[in-house]
C-alpha cells in the first residue's frame, strides 16, 4: 500500500481554505466515483463523505483533507492517523489549529499538538516540524502576533489571518469594514471574527459564497502575497512545501 499525506483542520470553512491552497499549489481533485476511483490506501473517493482527496499530476502525490469539527478532533485525529500508520501509511500529517483554543498562547498550542504527537527524539519545544512513529509532522498555528489594525479581528484565528491579508492588500477596504461594524445599529449576536471575514465577502466578493471566497483568496494575485506574509509564522508555508515539495513562496511569488 503507498503512503499518503494527511492534512487535518478544525471546521468546513478552514477546510475550504485549505483546498484553495493545495488547488493553487497545483493539486486536483481526485474524481469521485466510487468503486472505481481509490486513494492510495484503496479507499474509495466519494462526494459526500465529508473528506476531500487531491493528487499533484507532476509527481503523484495524494493528500487527504479533513475537517475535525474542533481542535480536540483534529488532535484525536491526528493521534490515531500516526498511531495506524504501519496499517494506513503516512508521508506527513499537517496539524492546523487556532491559537484561540489556548487564549492565543502560541506556546500552549504547540505544547497541546506535542502531547498528542511525541517527538521520537527530544527537540527544541518551539519547533514546528518533529517525527512522531517516523511520521513527519508539521505544526500550523493560526493567529498573528502584530497589533490588530482597522478591520482585523483580535481572536486568534483563520479569520485574523484572512483579514490581516485583505487590510494588508486593500487598505480602504479595511478602513470601510471597520467604520460599518463600529456604526451597526443594534447589538450584534454573531462572533465578531465572522462579521469581519464575511463582511469583506459581502462588500467585494459577494459572487463568490462563502466557500469559493475563502478558495478565491489564492486565485487572487492582489491578495495572495499578503497571504503568504501573514502565514510565514503560523509554519503553514513549510506544511505547504512539505505536502508538494516546492516551496509556496518562490511557487506563488512568481
Amino acid at each position: 500500500m503507498k503512503a499518503m499525506s494527511v492534512l487535518l483542520c478544525e471546521g468546513y470553512h478552514d477546510r475550504a481554505f485549505w483546498k484553495g491552497a493545495l488547488t493553487r499549489l497545483g493539486f486536483r481533485d481526485m474524481p469521485a466515483d466510487p468503486g472505481v476511483s481509490s486513494d492510495n490506501w484503496g479507499e474509495s473517493v466519494k462526494a459526500r463523505d465529508g473528506v476531500y482527496r487531491f493528487v499533484l499530476p507532476s509527481n503523484g502525490r495524494q493528500v487527504r483533507l479533513e475537517s475535525c469539527k474542533n481542535d480536540d478532533g483534529v488532535l484525536k485525529t491526528a493521534s490515531a492517523r500516526v498511531q495506524f500508520t504501519n496499517a494506513k501509511p503516512l508521508d506527513v500529517v499537517v496539524v492546523v489549529i487556532d491559537r484561540d483554543t489556548h487564549e492565543g498562547d502560541e506556546r500552549r498550542t504547540l505544547q497541546a499538538i506535542r502531547d498528542r504527537l511525541p517527538s521520537d527524539s527530544s527537540a527544541d519545544p518551539a519547533a514546528r516540524r518533529w517525527r512522531s512513529s517516523g511520521v513527519e509532522v508539521h505544526a500550523v498555528t493560526l493567529g498573528l502576533e502584530q497589533p490588530p489594525c482597522a478591520g482585523v479581528p483580535e481572536q486568534q484565528c483563520l479569520e485574523r489571518i484572512i483579514c490581516a491579508a485583505l487590510a494588508r492588500a486593500r487598505e480602504p477596504w479595511a478602513l470601510h469594514v471597520a467604520q460599518w461594524l463600529a456604526n451597526r445599529p443594534d447589538k450584534p449576536t454573531g462572533p465578531d471574527h465572522k462579521s469581519h471575514a464575511w463582511s469583506y465577502m459581502a462588500g467585494w466578493f459577494a459572487d463568490h459564497g462563502v466557500d469559493d471566497f475563502l478558495q478565491h483568496l489564492w486565485r487572487n494575485e492582489y491578495i495572495v502575497g499578503e497571504l503568504l506574509r501573514v502565514l510565514e509564522p503560523t509554519g503553514a508555508l513549510e506544511a505547504l512545501q512539505a505536502l508538494t515539495g516546492v516551496d509556496p513562496r518562490a511557487q506563488l511569488r512568481n
